[in-house]
């Protein structure tokens, strides 16, 4: 019984990026998973730079099965390392470009509460 209680702690954490407006709310050590849409083919990806608060834990790609806004999802997992309220925003960027323009990327910001 206790171990369906923590795999059901853990798998309440995933969110979908699609849900925008929406604070994604978890607790410390806690993984939670954010899934951003992409078209990989393009040569861009969503970067994440501030990572104070969190670990990355992994970032990865799947195809997406709704293919309206992109035809993949890009996927970080996230171990939070604080309790607060913190704004991640990723930047759609090129990781080969010398110079990362964050200034003119466009962008997404993911907000979390973490208890």
């Amino acid at each position: 019984m206790k171990y369906f209680l923590l795999l059901l702690a853990i798998s309440s954490c995933t969110v979908q990026s699609g849900k925008t407006g929406s604070t994604i709310k978890s607790h410390v050590r806690v993984p939670l998973t954010i899934e951003i849409p992409s078209n990989l083919g393009e040569g861009h990806q969503w970067m994440l730079f501030d990572t104070t608060a969190f670990r990355v834990v992994s970032h990865d790609s799947k195809t997406n099965p709704d293919k309206t806004q992109s035809t993949d999802l890009e996927v970080y997992e996230l171990l939070p390392l604080q309790k607060g309220n913190f704004q991640l925003t990723f930047y759609y960027l090129r990781p080969f470009d010398k110079v990362l323009d964050t200034a003119n990327a466009k962008k997404t910001t993911k907000t979390i509460s973490i208890k």
